[in-house]
């Protein structure tokens, strides 16, 4: 399980809304895989998460969350790699669809533009509409400080 240290900033039912002050998981703290470093380079604010709280942790406290392996994978799977099958298979469904070679490689452009965004649509759908418990962010425990 992927675990990162993060604030509870407030509690609405069994949900938590927590934000990290640090960006990846606390293995390396962006020493070793540099996820740190590279979500710094795209986006320097903090952001804000809803997690399950099922130990119904207080506004203010320092916890610790955790995700599930597998979800990070199928986030990635979801969000990078269906959009860019989508673009190949857009690009070449253009391409032999066109009626002469000189029109081509517009139509294969058309297509893998078409395929990219219907990938990413499908994407964000997915992800708001198909939610599941495994893969959302859980507090796991408070936070103690064992420097």
């Amino acid at each position: 399980m992927l675990e990162t240290r993060a604030t509870v900033l407030r509690v609405e039912g069994s949900d938590a809304f927590v934000q990290s002050s640090t960006s990846g998981c606390s293995n390396c703290q962006g020493k070793g895989c540099s996820t740190a470093k590279l979500s710094k380079l795209f986006s320097n604010c903090e952001r804000e998460f809803r997690a399950r709280n099922p130990i119904a942790a207080q506004p203010g406290e320092e916890v610790v969350i955790g995700v599930r392996d597998g979800a990070v994978w199928q986030g990635i799977v979801r969000v990078y790699l269906w959009p860019l099958a989508l673009f190949f298979v857009g690009a070449w469904l253009g391409g032999h669809l066109s009626s002469s070679l000189v029109q081509a490689d517009i139509y294969a452009a058309i297509g893998a533009v078409t395929g990219l965004l219907a990938g990413f649509i499908w994407a964000r759908w997915r992800s708001r509409f198909h939610v599941s418990e495994e893969g959302q962010p859980q507090v796991l425990r408070l936070w103690r400080n064992e420097d």
